[in-house]
């Protein structure tokens, strides 16, 4: 029992130093009416899923650029997965982070690269390009 205070406390601790200090991350949390809108299709209900043509190594390289920028911060890793849609034309929106619910301390910095990746191949669904619902889980490790 003494544990799970002292963890609660860690946790509330960490969440107020990070509201405390402007770094207010929640308005990068994905909302249910982004995550399961009718307007997008999702990955399963496409015959093609958008795709970039960049790799998988630099996408990571390109989203992960900037991190290393962040200081005093004694955790060095992360994994999130960032939900985005894609419309008809390739181009990236309402991108936000579905987990974790709290971002902090690299949020941010990921969406902002994440806006700037090159425009996706939209999905395809009866030959058409379609609008659509996407997700990229991403784990990183800094300074290895």
């Amino acid at each position: 029992m003494k544990n799970l205070f002292f963890l609660t406390l860690v946790l509330s601790t960490s969440f107020l130093s990070a509201q405390s200090t402007g770094n207010d991350f929640t308005h990068l949390v994905c909302d249910s009416s982004v995550l399961y809108s009718n307007e997008y299709y999702a990955p399963d209900k496409v015959d093609s899923n958008a795709s970039n043509l960049m790799s998988r190594k630099e996408i990571i390289k390109y989203l992960t650029d900037g991190l290393e920028s962040i200081k005093n911060i004694s955790n060095k890793h992360g994994r999130y997965f960032i939900h985005f849609t894609v419309d008809t034309i390739g181009n990236i929106e309402n991108i936000c982070i579905a987990r974790p619910r709290n971002p902090y301390p690299y949020g941010r910095i990921l969406v902002e690269n994440f806006r700037k990746l090159p425009n996706f191949l939209p999905a395809i669904k009866n030959g058409k390009p379609v609008p659509s619902q996407n997700f990229y889980p991403l784990s990183f490790c800094i300074g290895r």
